[in-house]
């Protein structure tokens, strides 16, 4: 089975190399095109080193979307989204504050860029990427604009939380339900669950009024990043670095990797580069979450305060024993259907103030309308990245004060 896993890999990327260099061949012929521009990702950073990510493409531009729109709407703008027109091995210069490094796309147009961490105060930082070459016939000079954060010494702990079915209700353990809400919906129209906009806004800030960062770890395509974004900024809840999946077929892997594998290897990442951070780990009973998180803790039993699990299907046996496992550590674990219970548990633990509690009582919904949100919320809206064009752009804009 292996041997004809690989032939067919190898077969695959054979085929999409040859699609691309016809493509590419096709172009070469064309007029020159302006749509080429870097989009960045965002990233974070120590007080060492900082990383930022982002993706060349030549992506069409949507109109804004709004509640109102059709499913046929959504559905146009979601095939668009998906439909990514990469650049591979465009020159695209990073700068932030007075560092700049200059670095190359992979043939799926994606690009990383380390470097040391400037001198700057909060937690978002600016940073700016220029495209400074590309191939024929796309036309460089692009720029683009996002936000890094950079946790102060102060923060404690950060929170790493998965979003389909922890955050947005998305159904993934039912293909057929988890494709309509992610083919027809819009950052509109997509559902966060009850509560939990004031639950994160009560851990993204401390008694000290320090904001903690936020990595959203999910196995959504980066193609769906700038409809993330936009998901987090109307509902009220708390900006962070997002660590999406790429679904493009290399030379060396087949399609995406596993949630598993992509889901243990972002955490260990975050963790290893914040060493002075604890960390809450946030995820749902739906698919591997327990486990990874379980695996986590085994390997950096010191590094994690609590990890609270969204409960979405019925009782798993690997749920429950990884819960176990994660309480033999020595870790707080806790299996909620509501977002009341796993705030009650933190409250409990001292991660959040107990007033978070008659919050969750009091609101019917939580994600409040503007204009109603606590002075935390309004702290977070003026730095948090927001995309500063129209979908499927992925940029974020720099935060401003």
């Amino acid at each position: 089975m292996s041997e004809l896993r690989r032939a067919l890999h190898a077969l695959l990327a054979e085929a999409e190399v040859r699609v691309d260099d016809l493509r590419a061949r096709l172009r070469r012929h064309g007029a020159p095109r302006e749509g080429a521009r870097p989009h960045l990702f965002g990233g974070h950073g120590n007080h060492i080193e900082a990383v930022v990510r982002g993706r060349v493409l030549d992506a069409p531009t949507l109109l804004d979307a709004t509640p109102e729109d059709s499913a046929w709407r959504n559905l146009l703008g979601t095939l668009a989204r998906l439909e990514s027109d990469e650049v591979p091995g465009a020159v695209v210069r990073v700068r932030a504050g007075e560092v700049e490094r200059e670095v190359i796309a992979d043939e799926e147009g994606y690009f990383e860029a380390r470097f040391p961490t400037p001198a700057g105060e909060g937690l978002w930082r600016p940073v700016e990427a220029t495209l400074v070459a590309a191939p024929e016939p796309w036309v460089p000079g692009a720029v683009s604009r996002a936000s890094y954060q950079v946790p102060g010494p102060g923060a404690e702990f950060g929170i790493i939380s998965d979003l389909d079915d922890t955050v947005i209700r998305t159904e993934a353990t039912s293909l057929l339900r988890m494709a309509r809400r992610t083919f027809l919906d819009n950052a509109h129209t997509r559902e966060a669950f009850e509560g939990v906009a004031t639950f994160y806004r009560a851990l993204a800030f401390g008694p000290a009024a320090v904001e903690r960062p936020f990595f959203y770890v999910s196995s959504s395509p980066w193609n769906l990043f700038d409809l993330l974004v936009d998901f987090l900024q109307l509902n009220g809840i708390p900006p962070g670095t997002l660590l999406l999946k790429d679904y493009g077929l290399t030379a060396d892997h087949l399609l995406a990797t596993d949630h598993m594998s992509h889901k243990l290897g972002n955490v260990l990442e975050v963790m290893d580069h914040h060493p002075a951070l604890g960390f809450v780990l946030m995820g749902d009973s739906g698919q591997d979450d327990a486990e990874v998180y379980a695996r986590v803790v085994a390997e950096r039993p010191d590094r994690v305060r609590a990890v609270y699990l969204r409960d979405v299907v019925d009782e798993r046996a690997e749920v429950r024993a990884a819960i176990e496992a994660i309480a033999d550590a020595g870790v707080p674990a806790v299996l909620g259907r509501d977002t009341g219970t796993l705030a009650q548990s933190a409250a409990e633990t001292g991660l959040v103030a107990a007033e978070v509690l008659q919050e969750l009582a009091r609101a019917e919904r939580p994600e409040a309308p503007a204009g109603t949100e606590p002075p935390a919320a309004a702290a977070r809206e003026s730095a948090a990245p927001v995309v500063d064009v129209p979908a499927p752009d992925l940029d974020a804009a720099e935060p401003s004060d």
